[in-house]
């Protein structure tokens, strides 16, 4: 029967397709297939695919490798000596192309960043895993959280610092898929970034649903000009003796800029959401003659930056520490 293949299988590497459909022994794609006559070693992966390489490329990039090397014997038939590996092909052929002058491997997902990183790890690649945490930034507005996790496993500290702003920088918990790297080690420091993540989205709801409010009844704005039959939205208000009209095009203001943070609690979200919602609802405010009346300096000058929107710039200032790094 002809094996079907989809689109997702088309857009794999050459060398991924063979190595998903190889015989026994086969060998790796270029440049570890046996075309340079210069190889002088065999590197064999867990799946029997056969590198390649250079002993001398070897012993620069890894200490472990050239102590390994000298082990090697050569058989008896004049075939080059072979070194059986642990790692899977499709981990070597990233770790080796780091070592070779040739374009460095590129990543389908985050955990293939980590696998190779671990593999560098073992083999004391230092120098060669020093290029991988760019690697792992890549992913970090994708996969915010799961980058975030590797980069605490392997102690990349700039790198979980940018992941986990990332992290703060979207709605909570929007990593959908599983992180197979979430051990019970990293638990503690995830839980801490979402504890810290939750709360700063508290403070949001918080500012906008009750602040708001809040702010709006303590200022003047019901102490000048008539009611309003058409912006008032009566409301029972439960810390005032009688119910107090709620301005609608306030209402609107307060819902826009928290639908938009809790999306992406960020400082440049707030600046221009409440940049183009605060215009909005002055103009509305302004354009209609009862709630003109009204003290609008004060509620949008005065109330609203002091009593409101500073709580929530002083939540997202906040930084969350790694401090969980050093110990």
């Amino acid at each position: 029967m002809d094996q079907k293949i989809d689109d997702e299988d088309v857009e794999h590497t050459v060398d991924s397709a063979i190595y998903n459909n190889k015989p026994e022994n086969m060998n790796a794609s270029h440049p570890f297939d046996n075309s340079d006559p210069t190889s002088d070693i065999v590197l064999i992966s867990s799946d029997d695919i056969r590198f390649h390489v250079h002993k001398t490329i070897l012993s620069l990039a890894s200490p472990f490798f050239r102590d390994l090397i000298t082990l090697a014997q050569a058989p008896s038939d004049g075939s080059l000596p072979t070194v059986p590996l642990t790692e899977e092909s499709k981990i070597m052929d990233k770790v080796l192309r780091f070592c070779y002058p040739t374009f460095d491997a590129s990543f389908n997902n985050v955990s293939e960043v980590y696998q190779v990183a671990e593999a560098m790890h073992k083999y004391l690649m230092d120098d060669v895993t020093n290029r991988l945490p760019g690697e792992l930034r890549k992913f970090s507005d994708k996969c915010s959280l799961h980058a975030f996790v590797i980069a605490w496993k392997l102690d990349w500290r700039e790198e979980a610092e940018h992941a986990a702003s990332k992290v703060l920088a979207g709605p909570l918990l929007a990593d959908k898929e599983a992180i197979p790297e979430l051990d019970l080690p990293a638990l503690g420091i995830v839980y801490r970034l979402l504890q810290f993540h939750e709360g700063r989205l508290s403070v949001i709801q918080n500012a906008f649903l009750r602040r708001l409010d809040i702010a709006q009844a303590e200022s003047t704005i019901y102490s000048k000009g008539p009611a309003c039959g058409v912006h008032d939205v009566c409301d029972d208000t439960p810390q005032f003796l009688t119910p107090l009209p709620k301005k609608s095009w306030l209402v609107q203001y307060g819902v826009t800029l928290l639908k938009a943070l809790l999306l992406s609690p960020t400082m440049e979200t707030l600046d221009l959401t409440d940049r183009d919602a605060g215009a909005f609802a002055r103009s509305v405010a302004e354009s209609c003659p009862n709630c003109a009346q009204g003290d609008l300096v004060t509620i949008f000058y005065v109330t609203i930056p002091d009593e409101v929107l500073a709580e929530v710039y002083n939540a997202l200032d906040e930084r969350f520490e790694l401090d969980v790094l050093e110990s």
